[in-house]
């Protein structure tokens, strides 16, 4: 009798564990497959073909960086207890897919030749150097040849001949005159015979080498080249209404320097050209063999480091300048090895002397610090001249530039006082007066002289 009741509870037993086990049990998660951190967080949609679907806290697939690399091991077939069935290949939960960047290789082929990218000065068995760099910016350590060997620039006034006995006009405003490059007119001087015979420092520098050359000056304050050059002068100072294009009676030159205050604003680089092109051709129709030159000045620089008066806006004016060369009208850029010196993007060799905005441009108030001071007129003859010469700049003449016996306006220290009442800190007096100073920026000059960065935009 026990052993009947023993195999009924027995019985009893085997039946109730085999209703517990018929209950369906979740499947084992598949190896390989990503879960959030959070189990709460993750849905099993049993579709046909059963995906991990993310849900707030779910992260988004990521894509490997080239140089780390994860490799996710491919998902199995996952086979359950016999009873329980077997996952096919369609039903496997899908790992997200991992994207690889393509990896950048450098190609250091480019070749930029500005202040960013200069390696060394030019000498007697190479020209300036620079730096190669990739198209993606970063710079390379092999180095590329600009410009010419010292030993193929003339030598100091070995190129007087291309000025002797010639005319020169420069055509302007007060970007020019304001430095002495040529001397300051007033705006109701205008008679030819008043302003010929110009003796600034252009003209001292074609003298001390050799060179008899005579120099019209046709600047005024705060004139377009389209003031000066066309029927009538619509600058609104005191000379507008009349015709200073009238006044140049004689238009036959062997030089002309043209300086614009800028190219204006919303008129297409086309445009532009043909407008400089028109003004050439009143002095080719008098001289066919007329040079001509245009001049990039200080500010379009300066005002564009110094995000002020952004119409001087050294960017917009490139592309015209590279289609101007192109048509045959030399380009001098004076500006940028200033511009350049003041940011301190280009050191100038042997110099002891901290160089700032003050040290080329005057500080009269606080509204003109924008004008070049003697300095700068001079390192502005200096490039005209080197330009139309082709000598190198290194060994110049300068002592003539505060030589008070030729003009009273070259008293350096008369000039610090009139020009500097609003900011009176500037070196720009010991500089003129340092032989090692104006080696290092004539150095700076004749690296620039062949740089051309314009041509590049």
């Amino acid at each position: 009798m026990k052993k009947i009741i023993l195999l009924t509870l027995l019985l009893s037993l085997f039946l109730l564990l085999s209703a517990c086990d018929s209950s369906p049990q979740p499947l084992p998660p598949e190896e390989g497959a990503t879960l959030s951190e959070s189990a709460e967080n993750t849905t099993v949609v049993p579709t046909e073909s059963t995906t991990v679907v993310p849900t707030e806290s779910t992260s988004a697939p990521v894509t490997t960086h080239p140089d780390h690399r994860e490799t996710l091991s491919p998902v199995p077939e996952t086979s359950a207890p016999d009873g329980y069935g077997t996952t096919s290949p369609e039903q496997t939960t899908s790992a997200p897919a991992v994207t690889t960047a393509p990896q950048h290789v450098h190609a250091f082929d480019v070749k930029t030749a500005d202040a960013k990218h200069f390696a060394a000065d030019a000498d007697a068995d190479h020209g300036t150097l620079y730096y190669l760099s990739c198209a993606c910016g970063e710079m390379g350590q092999d180095t590329f040849e600009q410009g010419r060997k010292t030993s193929e620039a003339s030598a100091v006034g070995a190129g007087k001949d291309l000025l002797d006995g010639k005319k020169v006009l420069f055509v302007g405003c007060s970007y020019i005159y304001y430095g002495h490059a040529v001397i300051k007119k007033t705006n109701t001087v205008r008679s030819q015979t008043d302003r010929s015979d110009d003796e600034g420092y252009f003209y001292q520098l074609c003298k001390a080498n050799g060179a008899d050359v005579s120099v019209t000056n046709w600047t005024y304050g705060n004139h377009k080249l389209k003031d000066i050059l066309s029927d009538t002068c619509d600058a609104g100072t005191n000379c507008a209404g009349t015709s200073h294009l009238s006044d140049l009676k004689d238009r036959s030159f062997d030089y002309v320097i043209l300086q614009d205050l800028n190219q204006p604003k919303g008129e297409s680089v086309d445009q532009y050209v043909e407008q400089i092109k028109s003004y050439a051709k009143i002095f080719t129709d008098a001289n066919p063999d007329v040079k001509i030159l245009y001049a990039i000045h200080t500010a379009v620089y300066y005002h564009t480091y110094k995000l002020e008066m952004p119409h001087y806006s050294y960017y917009r004016q490139m592309p015209a300048m590279k289609k101007l060369e192109q048509e045959g009208i030399q380009v001098i850029d004076w500006g940028l090895p200033i511009a350049d010196v003041i940011r301190g993007a280009a050191s100038v060799p042997g110099s002891k002397q901290t160089y700032n905005g003050n040290s080329f441009i005057v500080a009269a108030s606080e509204k003109d610090g924008y004008h070049p001071n003697m300095l700068a007129g001079y390192l502005t003859a200096l490039t005209v001249y080197c330009s139309i010469t082709g000598e190198t700049a290194i060994g110049q003449p300068y002592s003539f530039c505060t030589d008070t016996s030729i003009d009273s306006a070259f008293s350096a220290a008369k000039y610090r006082a009139t020009y500097y009442k609003y900011d009176k800190k500037t070196n720009f007096v010991d500089v003129l007066a340092s032989a090692e100073e104006m080696a290092g920026l004539q150095k700076v000059v004749n690296r620039y002289l062949d740089m051309k960065v314009y041509l590049t935009y």
